[in-house]
Parts: structure tokens; C-alpha cells; sequence
């Protein structure tokens, strides 16, 4: 399961996925205790998740740009063509 949820090809969902097994983990911790559940195992898994949600804002990013930067030139070409 710990090779699954450090796996890129697992979803993020919350439900099930990365950041669901990372939620029980926390969870079992907090409920059961702290010693159940090795903690190198959860901070293992909290680097992978972040690590994986900073990729997408980083895609995100890029692809925005991408999008944008047309629209941008457009408008400059059009405030440039208003003096």
C-alpha cells in the first residue's frame, strides 16, 4: 500500500487515492497513536502528495501562460495602436 500512495500514477483524490491514505494515516496516528504508524512512513507520503501538487500548479502555470500570452500580445498590440 506505502509503494501505491508514493506511486505518480495513484490520483489525489480525497476519498481514496494519495491524499486519502495519507488522511488515515494521520488519522490512526492521532486516534490510535503515534507509535502505530511509523511517522517517516507519513512524512514520506506528505513529501510525495506536495510534491505532486506543486507539479500541477507548476503544469498549471505553464499551460496558463501558454493560453494567455496570445491574448496579452493582442491587447498590447491594441493599446499601442490607440496612441
Amino acid at each position: 500500500m506505502k509503494n501505491d500512495a508514493l506511486s505518480n500514477s495513484v490520483p489525489d483524490e480525497h476519498l481514496y487515492g494519495r491524499s486519502g491514505y495519507l488522511y488515515t494515516l494521520m488519522f490512526l496516528r492521532k486516534e490510535i497513536g503515534s507509535d502505530i504508524i511509523d511517522k517517516q512512513l507519513v512524512i514520506d507520503v506528505k513529501k510525495s502528495f506536495f510534491k505532486l501538487i506543486l507539479k500541477s500548479f507548476v503544469d498549471i502555470s505553464r499551460y496558463s501562460k501558454q493560453l494567455l500570452n496570445p491574448v496579452k500580445n493582442m491587447l498590447m498590440n491594441q493599446v499601442q495602436n490607440l496612441h
